[in-house]
């Protein structure tokens, strides 16, 4: 049986880690949410950037920073980051009144997490998300201007999953059908139906 010394020797020890591991952990935090401060901020209409193959380049440098745009009447536009040429954190539009158009997020040009769009009336456009390899993954929702819904679809790694629903702009159900190892049951489409007499 260890003596009540050694016992709190020990304790004090394993506090010691466990503090250690806190500190680690804290600086880890601190760092990632750091990492956008040297950013530097660009506008559009003022610099001149190209794009190759994908890549976005500044003075023939993969461009690193966040690059802004705005509408005439002095609305910010866009804001889009980048890092190494590539679209790289949050990418937000605005239309010319003020609206959010749209917010997005990548990681290293790839499309990341959840994705979403809206109508300038304010009225949720779309809604999509993303695994981390760009894929879709989970529900992927779309809808008219007017607020009715126009697509409700599954997705598991990028393949369509579940149940998968469209509507026209009415609410008419256009497709009801659902996915299930890659077969599909249910209502795919719709046709238009006529009457045949029986002398044609």
């Amino acid at each position: 049986m260890k003596t009540p010394t050694l016992m709190a020797t020990a304790f004090m020890g394993t506090q010691g880690i466990f503090q250690t591991k806190i500190y680690v952990c804290f600086l880890i935090m601190f760092l990632a949410s750091c990492q956008d401060i040297n950013l530097e901020y660009y506008i559009k209409n003022e610099i001149k950037t190209e794009l190759r193959n994908g890549v976005l380049f500044l003075n023939n440098n993969p461009f690193k920073g966040v690059l802004l745009s705005y509408h005439e009447n002095g609305i910010k536009k866009s804001e889009i980051r980048y890092k190494n040429g590539m679209k790289n954190g949050r990418e937000k539009n605005w239309y010319s009144n003020g609206n959010i158009k749209m917010d997005r997020s990548y990681h290293n040009g790839i499309k990341t997490g959840i994705h979403k769009g809206w109508w300038k009336n304010k009225k949720l456009k779309y809604r999509y998300v993303f695994d981390n390899k760009g894929r879709y993954h989970g529900n992927v929702e779309e809808w008219y201007e007017n607020g009715q819904k126009l697509k409700n679809f599954n997705f598991t790694r990028g393949r369509e999953n579940g149940k998968q629903m469209l509507w026209d702009l009415n609410g008419n159900v256009k497709a009801n059908y659902e996915v299930i190892n890659e077969e599909r049951y249910g209502l795919i489409g719709l046709k238009k139906c006529f009457t045949v007499a029986e002398n044609n």
